[in-house]
């Protein structure tokens, strides 16, 4: 008898547990690059109709900003870029929450995923999965980069 995949419904949706994309570190860091310019590209129009705050949407930028950061650094695994500050953690898990709601109410009112929205859907909770407690991609970029480090060292050792 075989174990039935684990799931869990991170704000409407349901996924596999751990999700299907969380090691597609690339994935990740394309949608995290996407999340962050479509909030450029779409913010000023609604600070001009005054959907959005010109404070809040510069404060959602930052964040998303900083996800990129975190990105750059895990997919580089650890030899680009610097991390986002660990103390923005709850801000990226809250904004990652309220793009998960959002694309649940998208569909929601075209009952149902296309695959596009799917496959945004499952990056998206990966993304947020990654920010789980106990869960530190930062950490693991870090000790991957330098034992690449120590092996390269040994390999220059060894051939001189």
């Amino acid at each position: 008898m075989t174990d039935a995949p684990r799931t869990r419904t991170w704000r409407g949706i349901e996924s596999f547990d751990p999700p299907a994309l969380a090691h597609d570190f690339d994935a990740l860091l394309a949608m995290a690059r996407s999340m962050l310019e479509s909030r450029r590209k779409g913010f000023p129009a609604k600070i001009a109709t005054g959907e959005l705050s010109s404070e809040d949407a510069a404060f959602e930028i930052a964040i998303f900003e900083e996800m990129v950061a975190d990105w750059e650094f895990i997919a580089s695994a650890g030899s680009q870029g610097e991390p986002a500050p660990v103390d923005t953690r709850a801000a990226r898990r809250d904004a990652l929450d309220a793009s998960i709601a959002t694309i649940a109410g998208i569909a929601r009112s075209q009952r149902g995923f296309t695959k596009t929205l799917m496959r945004q859907a499952e990056a998206v909770i990966a993304l947020r999965w990654h920010l789980e407690p106990g869960r530190d991609q930062v950490a693991l970029a870090r000790l991957t980069n330098q034992l690449r480090s120590d092996a390269r060292a040994a390999q220059q050792k060894k051939a001189a």
